[in-house]
């Protein structure tokens, strides 16, 4: 059993309507569908500069799973969201990676990354706000990647705390409107899936995060940005992941919410 919850900002949970008037362009650029163990792919704004992205694994046949998110990495250029993901070893069937990123006629954001064992934390200045985020894991799943409410840090956590960490925040002077909103699902099988659209008509979503809970091999395989935004949670491995309907977890998406700006 799924269950679906608002928690606070904005977002209407499980609604599938795409609003109109989204004002960022969404680019996407898929890897090739196979069992190759280590896939990346790189989503490159046609016009416009990069400024928020995401990522999901596509397994072909529905409730498959077993497969991470390693990364979300906005270029230093602008131009592209480069999204990396790792298939355990001995996983059978194939899959690929979807890479998005969103594109906007504005200024440039500025880089900021922090590397750190286990968690690291990214942070705008005082003077600017977070509108696009991105990390990596290096050899691990990562179990969280969010924004704190005033829009300003991205938190990013593994699993172990060995693993080395990186937290990418993408920061501009702020708009006039800005907020951060959230959804969670919460189930007793997996793949576990959190979405959620924006209720207000004039803003739109950037950066995109999310976290899950559940069993140590808990991980994220989907974190997309969108009219509708949502995120997945899986179980690092192959088939069978119904077994471990008596290990439920939750998985909660982030969307920063922005109104106009230029």
């Amino acid at each position: 059993m799924s269950v679906a919850t608002v928690l606070a900002g904005g977002l209407i949970a499980g609604v599938l309507a795409t609003p109109g008037g989204w004002s960022p362009e969404r680019e996407s650029d898929t890897s090739v569908f196979g069992p190759q163990q280590v896939k990346t792919a790189t989503a490159t704004c046609t016009s416009g500069t990069r400024y928020a992205g995401g990522g999901v694994i596509n397994y072909g046949m529905p409730g498959a799973g077993g497969v991470a998110i390693t990364g979300i990495l906005p270029d230093e250029e602008g131009d592209s969201v480069t999204v990396t993901a790792r298939a355990p070893a001995g996983r059978v069937g194939n899959w690929s990676v979807t890479a998005y990123v969103m594109c906007q006629d504005s200024a440039l954001p500025e880089r900021e990354i922090e590397t750190g064992a286990g968690i690291a934390e990214a942070e705008c200045s005082d003077t600017t706000a977070l509108f696009g985020l991105g990390f990596h894991v290096e050899g691990g799943v990562v179990k969280e990647v969010t924004m704190d409410a005033a829009l300003h840090r991205v938190r990013v956590v593994a699993g172990d705390w060995g693993t080395q960490v990186t937290a990418i925040a993408l920061c501009r002077p702020a708009a006039s409107e800005m907020r951060r909103a959230q959804a969670t699902t919460t189930s007793e099988s997996w793949p576990i899936v959190a979405s959620g659209s924006p209720a207000d008509p004039d803003v739109d979503v950037y950066p995109v995060g999310a976290a899950v809970t559940g069993p140590p091999s808990a991980t994220l395989d989907a974190l997309v940005p969108g009219p509708l935004t949502w995120a997945r949670g899986t179980l690092l491995g192959g088939s069978g992941q119904r077994a471990f309907a008596d290990e439920g977890g939750s998985v909660t998406v982030e969307a920063g919410l922005i109104g106009t700006f230029h």
